[in-house]
Protein backbone atom coordinates (compact mmCIF):
# COMPACT_ATOMS: atom_id res chain seq x y z
CA UNK A 1 0.00 0.00 0.00
CA UNK A 2 1.03 3.70 -0.91
CA UNK A 3 1.81 6.30 2.02
CA UNK A 4 1.11 9.68 0.94
CA UNK A 5 2.62 12.27 2.43
CA UNK A 6 0.90 15.79 2.36
CA UNK A 7 0.81 19.37 3.39
CA UNK A 8 -1.61 20.07 5.88
CA UNK A 9 -2.07 24.01 5.16
CA UNK A 10 -2.83 23.02 1.42
CA UNK A 11 -3.38 19.48 1.17
CA UNK A 12 -0.86 19.66 -1.65
CA UNK A 13 1.24 15.85 -1.90
CA UNK A 14 4.90 16.17 -1.30
CA UNK A 15 5.86 12.41 -1.21
CA UNK A 16 4.82 8.99 -2.12
CA UNK A 17 6.10 6.31 0.11
CA UNK A 18 6.40 2.03 -0.61
CA UNK A 19 7.45 -0.50 1.18
CA UNK A 20 9.75 -1.35 2.36
CA UNK A 21 10.84 2.42 2.14
CA UNK A 22 10.31 3.79 5.51
CA UNK A 23 8.21 7.16 5.73
CA UNK A 24 10.17 8.82 8.76
CA UNK A 25 13.12 8.44 6.12
CA UNK A 26 10.86 10.15 3.90
CA UNK A 27 9.21 13.10 6.08
CA UNK A 28 13.20 13.61 6.70
CA UNK A 29 14.35 13.80 3.95
CA UNK A 30 11.12 16.60 2.89
CA UNK A 31 11.86 18.59 5.92
CA UNK A 32 15.50 18.67 4.75
CA UNK A 33 14.44 19.71 1.25
CA UNK A 34 13.41 23.41 -0.15
CA UNK A 35 10.17 22.25 1.43
CA UNK A 36 11.14 22.83 4.89
CA UNK A 37 9.12 23.48 7.99
CA UNK A 38 7.85 21.23 10.91
CA UNK A 39 7.07 17.19 11.44
CA UNK A 40 3.91 19.03 12.21
CA UNK A 41 3.26 20.22 8.80
CA UNK A 42 2.91 17.72 7.22
CA UNK A 43 0.10 14.42 7.26
CA UNK A 44 0.30 11.12 6.03
CA UNK A 45 -2.41 8.82 4.54
CA UNK A 46 -2.76 5.48 3.20
CA UNK A 47 -3.91 5.88 -0.32
CA UNK A 48 -6.32 3.91 -2.39
CA UNK A 49 -5.22 2.22 -5.70
CA UNK A 50 -5.41 4.00 -9.23
CA UNK A 51 -4.75 3.43 -12.41
CA UNK A 52 -2.77 4.81 -14.53
CA UNK A 53 -5.38 7.92 -15.94
CA UNK A 54 -5.86 9.04 -12.19
CA UNK A 55 -4.10 11.08 -9.82
CA UNK A 56 -4.97 11.03 -6.20
CA UNK A 57 -6.48 14.02 -4.35
CA UNK A 58 -6.43 14.77 -0.27
CA UNK A 59 -9.80 16.26 0.70
CA UNK A 60 -9.72 19.05 3.34
CA UNK A 61 -10.76 16.55 6.30
CA UNK A 62 -7.23 14.06 5.10
CA UNK A 63 -8.88 11.18 3.50
CA UNK A 64 -7.61 10.51 0.11
CA UNK A 65 -9.46 9.67 -3.08
CA UNK A 66 -8.44 8.99 -6.89
CA UNK A 67 -10.04 11.48 -9.82
CA UNK A 68 -9.59 11.52 -13.39
CA UNK A 69 -6.65 13.48 -14.26
CA UNK A 70 -7.36 16.59 -15.73
CA UNK A 71 -4.62 16.15 -18.62
CA UNK A 72 -5.87 12.81 -19.72
CA UNK A 73 -9.33 14.36 -19.62
CA UNK A 74 -8.35 16.71 -21.47
CA UNK A 75 -6.02 15.32 -24.02
CA UNK A 76 -9.19 12.96 -24.52
CA UNK A 77 -11.35 15.81 -25.48
CA UNK A 78 -9.12 17.48 -27.90
CA UNK A 79 -8.40 13.92 -29.77
CA UNK A 80 -11.75 13.57 -30.04
CA UNK A 81 -11.98 17.43 -31.20
CA UNK A 82 -9.81 16.43 -33.78
CA UNK A 83 -10.94 13.32 -35.16
CA UNK A 84 -14.34 15.32 -35.57
CA UNK A 85 -12.73 17.96 -37.25
CA UNK A 86 -10.73 15.62 -39.50
CA UNK A 87 -13.82 13.16 -40.63
CA UNK A 88 -15.73 16.94 -41.64
CA UNK A 89 -12.89 17.44 -43.93
CA UNK A 90 -13.19 13.85 -45.33
CA UNK A 91 -10.29 11.92 -43.89
CA UNK A 92 -11.09 8.27 -43.42
CA UNK A 93 -11.01 6.74 -40.22
CA UNK A 94 -7.62 4.70 -41.72
CA UNK A 95 -6.50 7.91 -42.41
CA UNK A 96 -6.95 9.52 -38.76
CA UNK A 97 -5.62 6.61 -37.11
CA UNK A 98 -2.24 7.01 -39.54
CA UNK A 99 -1.84 10.62 -38.29
CA UNK A 100 -1.95 9.59 -34.68
CA UNK A 101 0.80 6.96 -34.87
Amino acid sequence: MTTLIYKKSDKMIVGTVTPPQPVDLELQSILNSELGGDLDDYGTVEAPPKTSDEIWVVAEDGSVSSVANPATVARKAAQASAQTKLQALGFTDEEIKALSL
